[in-house]
Order: C-alpha cells, then sequence, then structure tokens
C-alpha cells in the first residue's frame, strides 16, 4: 500500500472507524473496497499507525466486558446461518437474546475475518427516500444520528455510512464542510493527526 501514490494518507486516517468502548477499527471491509486492496493490507497499515503512535492501541477485552460474554462457536454458527439468510439484525439478537448492538459488533468483526459472507444490501428508492428524511445534520453537514438510522432501518454500523455516502454521491446529501465534533473527540487523543493538513489534502 505505500508504494500507491493515490492513497491520501491523512484522508485514510479520517477514514477509519473506531469503536468507541474498544478503539477498534469497525470498517475495514469498507476500506478495503474503496482502496481497491485486500483487507489485510488495511489491517497492516492501521498496525503501522498504531506502531507509531498516531492511533491508539485496541483493546478488544474492553467490549467483552460491555457484551458480558463470549459468543459460543454453536453461536457463531447460528448467526451465520441467519446473516447469510439475509434476517434482520433485530430478529437475530431475539433469537440469541443479545442486544442488537452486540450482534452488530460480532457480525462486522466475522465478515472482517472472513467467517460470514454479508450478502450486499441494495437500498431501493422509496428506502434511500425514508432515510433521507430521517437524516440529521449538524452545521458541518456530518450526520449526528446514526445510531437511530440504524435501529430504525435495521442497518449495521458500516452500511449506515454506506447509505449516507451513496446519498451523498447522488448529490441528495451535502457533503460535509468540516469534522464532526465526535471525530474531533476520537482523533483529539492522537497528536499526530493534522486536520488542517487532511482537509486541504481532500479538497485538491
Amino acid at each position: 500500500m505505500s508504494g500507491n501514490p493515490k492513497i491520501d494518507w491523512g484522508a485514510f486516517k479520517a477514514a477509519l472507524i473506531l469503536d468507541p468502548v474498544s478503539d477498534e477499527v469497525i470498517n475495514y471491509v469498507d476500506l478495503a473496497e474503496e482502496y481497491h486492496v485486500g483487507v489485510a493490507a488495511i489491517r497492516a497499515r492501521v498496525a503501522k499507525l498504531r506502531k507509531l503512535g498516531e492511533l491508539p492501541m485496541a483493546q478488544p477485552t474492553k467490549r467483552l466486558d460491555i457484551y458480558r460474554r463470549w459468543y459460543s462457536e454453536a453461536e457463531v454458527k447460528r448467526l451465520k446461518y441467519m446473516v447469510e439468510h439475509r434476517m434482520r439484525l433485530v430478529d437475530i439478537a431475539d433469537e440469541l437474546g443479545r442486544s442488537v448492538s452486540s450482534v452488530t459488533s460480532k457480525v462486522t468483526h466475522e465478515a472482517e475475518k472472513g467467517r460470514i459472507k454479508r450478502p450486499s444490501r441494495k437500498f431501493g428508492p422509496s428506502e434511500l427516500v425514508g432515510i433521507l428524511v430521517a437524516v440529521k445534520l449538524d452545521a458541518s453537514n456530518n450526520v449526528v444520528n446514526y445510531p437511530s438510522l440504524e435501529g430504525k432501518f435495521h442497518l449495521t454500523q458500516d452500511q449506515a455510512y454506506r447509505v449516507v455516502k451513496i446519498l451523498r454521491n447522488n448529490h441528495q446529501l451535502p457533503q460535509p464542510t468540516g469534522t464532526s465534533s465526535a471525530a474531533t473527540k476520537v482523533f483529539s487523543e492522537v497528536n499526530t493527526v493534522d486536520f488542517t493538513t487532511w482537509k486541504s489534502g481532500a479538497n485538491k
């Protein structure tokens, strides 16, 4: 990846979505698709950024503390079956006796490892309109209600980000003009992130 001159690493860092509990990256798959490389290459770059101190170290045990118990092998098999048969996350959570946030996190994790193949979700015109109406933006045109979108429309976190990207690309939502307060909070702990440089590079 380092040999690819087209990749803006400032924008790459800004595009990383970190789990607010464990600091694990939750959008490896989307980044791999966007940069046309394998998930392993994205993971390697993230590992390098962590080693250099440009990203906080991941603490997966914190996620275990929140979700309280590991998924058994039998649960993972059931989860895989239900996901690949396009069951809604809220229904999967009900079947497993878990929270929707726990199931969402586990599905994302298993998909990144290649153990679950998530069917590509296609958004019809009426569903896009519904999501568009429900989106709330801050003064810099950043979406501020991703969790409610995920719950209302039964989206995984990466699906919510993807559909917003679709709406922006369709010019149905404006492009962000600044960094969201949530993103600023995450990256304010990373001393080497320079948002001014990232913004100037992203606008070229």
